[in-house]
């Protein structure tokens, strides 16, 4: 007779006892765990049966993923919308990154073994970047409205501490170059998951709000305006996120010169890149990818092809332009992406793009002129007043809740506003420095397969700060970006070592294999 499969003859054996024991307990807890949520959903108790979801899918991914589960911050660094249904809406970034440190967690406390780094000058910048920012708190302090706090507006302090908690993970946690060198895949898989959601929701316009009720990170202000029925630029942004992603890997793994033979696939790939680019109608990511074609070529060190390439994307951008009002009517959304040059556009466009960039400048100098920023020594902090950000809401005054909350579509001000000019400095002395390293990481992982990802991210560390200084840039959103490629170089200098070690061990190998091959 058996029970479990196990025969009762054999439960002498102790490992056969063991197994024994253990299948049963498996078993038993099986059914408990079936009887509980089965009374959970005849109850309609919801809520603990999402907790026992969560509670299962955090131990499943920390004892199965292991050091795999830092591959989910890359996966998910782009989907910074939270999650509707959870109680507390935390983004999906920020379940990816939590999940990978309890995997981190799980990993050291079942191995034993010391993942600690040795220590870089850019961890330290980053650290004083961190301590300035916790005196800043101190000094401005900020909470949450589900707390009922005065001031709110706490977020993006909470996103900079997930950041570093994923800046910690990531420089430790990951142990293959394989997967290392696939991190541009992986970003590139909520470029186009965000991409897709927008794309579906312009074909389904009734799905919008559905979506939006899973998903807060859906651009819906568009489809809440044809509802009220005002006008506007027809522009598909959130293409942007597919057209940006898809640039900078092509970039990475070729030389842009190589991008423009139609006999191969990584030109059709350039041209659905360039398309999106074009239709989301953002000058900034237009002139992103034009930065990160020249600095491609340069990392590539292939200036003829280099030279070419920029020959033929100037002709096809002239030609382009050249027909625009004379030929055809492109669309709204491409006009407004071309509408910085020379060029027959319509009247719709140049007004919406001019307006655009006027009333930028004309924010710009009132923030100068009378005094929106009350430190500009040590920044206001984060937060904003309850009684200001209800009445401001109740207004609906778009001026007046950029000016409350600091979102001045520009770089160095809303750093100053949050952080002051103390904090910019230190900002602009993690980001310079940061730059400077990426480019020695290039030359350190040149002929490795790193190379293709220390291009990758060497190019946003390099154009980053100039970008963010000069075009368009918010300090809350630039700190947590800056920290997850500032991490993943410090990963690039860690296995780049690595590699060199191994070659070395190999080498001092090989002339004692010889010797032991000859004597036999």
């Amino acid at each position: 007779m058996k029970l479990l499969g196990i025969s009762i003859d054999d439960l002498h054996n102790p490992a056969m006892a063991r197994a024994f024991v253990m299948r049963l307990t498996t078993l038993l807890v099986g059914i408990a765990v079936a009887v509980i949520i089965g009374y959970w959903l005849g109850n309609e108790q919801y809520f603990f049966l999402t907790c026992f979801v969560g509670i299962l899918v955090v131990i499943l991914v920390a004892f199965g993923m292991q050091r795999k589960a830092w591959i989910l911050i890359p996966l998910t660094f782009l989907l910074t919308g939270s999650f509707g249904k959870l109680p507390i809406p935390f983004a999906v970034r920020d379940l990816g990154i939590f999940l990978a440190a309890a995997s981190y967690v799980a990993y050291r406390v079942l191995s034993q073994q010391n993942l600690r780094p040795k220590l870089h000058l850019l961890d330290l910048l980053v650290g004083l970047n961190i301590i300035y920012l916790a005196f800043n708190l101190v000094k401005n302090p900020v909470g949450f409205l589900i707390f009922g706090s005065e001031s709110i507006g706490g977020r993006p302090v909470v996103n900079i501490c997930i950041a570093l908690l994923a800046y910690w993970v990531i420089i430790r946690l990951p142990d293959t170059v394989t997967s290392v060198s696939r991190i541009p895949y992986y970003v590139l898989v909520p470029a186009a998951i965000l991409s897709g959601l927008s794309l579906f929701v312009h074909i389904v316009p009734s799905m919008t709000l559905t979506v939006a009720s899973w998903y807060s990170g859906l651009e819906i202000h568009e489809y809440i305006g044809r509802l009220q029925g005002l006008g506007g630029i027809h522009r598909f942004k959130g293409l942007e996120s597919i057209g940006f992603q898809l640039f900078m890997v092509l970039f990475a793994y070729y030389s842009p010169g190589t991008l423009f033979d139609p006999r191969r696939g990584r030109f059709y790939a350039m041209l659905l890149a360039a398309i999106c680019i074009l239709v989301s109608g953002f000058r900034s990511a237009l002139l992103w990818v034009v930065a990160g074609f020249g600095i491609s070529g340069w990392l590539h060190r292939r200036w003829r092809q280099l030279a070419l390439a920029g020959f033929a994307g100037t002709a096809l951008v002239a030609a382009l332009t050249f027909g625009q009002g004379r030929f055809y009517e492109l669309p709204e959304g491409i006009q407004r992406s071309l509408a910085f040059l020379p060029g027959q556009w319509s009247e719709a466009v140049v007004r919406d793009a001019e307006s655009s960039s006027t009333e930028r400048f004309k924010l710009w100098k009132e923030v100068i002129e009378w005094g929106y920023i009350k430190d500009w020594w040590f920044g206001d902090g984060f937060g904003v007043n309850l009684e200001d950000a209800i009445a401001i809401s109740a207004s609906r005054n778009y001026k007046e809740f950029i000016t409350l909350t600091g979102a001045y579509h520009s770089g160095p001000l809303s750093a100053i506003r949050y952080a002051g000019t103390c904090g910019l400095a230190l900002l602009y002395l993690l980001s310079i420095s940061a730059a400077f390293y990426s480019y020695r990481c290039v030359n350190e992982c040149r002929g490795t397969p790193l190379f293709p990802v220390a291009i990758y991210f060497a190019i946003q560390l390099i154009w980053g700060p100039i970008h963010y200084t000069f075009v368009f840039g918010g300090y809350d959103g630039y700190v947590p970006e800056l920290l997850f490629q500032v991490a993943c170089l410090r990963l690039l200098f860690r296995m780049s070592d690595e590699l060199k070690q191994n070659a070395a061990a190999k080498t001092r190998l090989a002339p004692a294999q010889s010797i032991v091959s000859a004597t036999a």
